[in-house]
């Protein structure tokens, strides 16, 4: 496990590995069959239950933030997998994330740049309610548009768009706090 978490913390290949952890075939191979078998998963859900616990909350949230991120890719990534986003003209990827108010995972979407946040949005939201029956406020950004809205509210989730203040400079926007310090690096 320590192999797999240092290969996703450092994006090193795994046959870079270093050689104080086990052969990088060996270490692919569990990770592989952690992965198929949904064990990676499984995992992230019981540490975040109990981050939750341990804040004195219920294993399930009943709210929570999404947002949209904006990254650059590296040359090695595919070009069919990326795109050029319209608002920040940024060609790579955007990440739709979906935070508990705590700003631990609950769920994640990766597509092209060029993919509207609305769409990505309405997709998050999908997965959302599929995993986590018991949300039912999520606040999001601007950049959210009225079918996200109408898209949360056919799940019977309340979505509440959150409007950046007027006053220039960064100002932490209320009950979205969570999504801008994600817990689960």
């Amino acid at each position: 496990m320590n192999a797999t978490l240092y290969v996703n913390r450092t994006g090193i290949p795994w046959e870079y590995l270093p050689h104080d952890f086990p052969p990088f075939k060996t270490v692919y191979d569990y990770f592989a069959k952690w992965e198929a078998d949904e064990t990676i998963e499984q995992v992230h859900d019981l540490l975040r239950d109990a981050a939750r616990r341990a804040n004195a909350r219920t294993a399930e949230p009943s709210a929570a933030v999404v947002d949209v991120q904006s990254v650059k890719t590296s040359g090695n990534v595919a070009e069919t997998s990326q795109g050029i986003g319209a608002g920040k003209k940024i060609e790579g990827r955007k990440r739709h994330l979906v935070t508990d108010t705590l700003g631990l995972v609950l769920a994640v979407l990766v597509t092209a740049a060029s993919v509207h946040d609305s769409a990505g949005g309405k997709q998050a939201l999908t997965e959302l309610a599929e995993t986590h029956p018991s949300v039912t406020k999520v606040w999001a950004d601007g950049g959210y548009q009225t079918s996200v809205i109408q898209h949360g509210a056919d799940f019977g989730i309340d979505v509440e768009v959150v409007r950046r203040p007027k006053e220039k400079g960064f100002q932490p926007l209320p009950k979205k706090w969570g999504i801008e310090r994600p817990s689960a690096d």
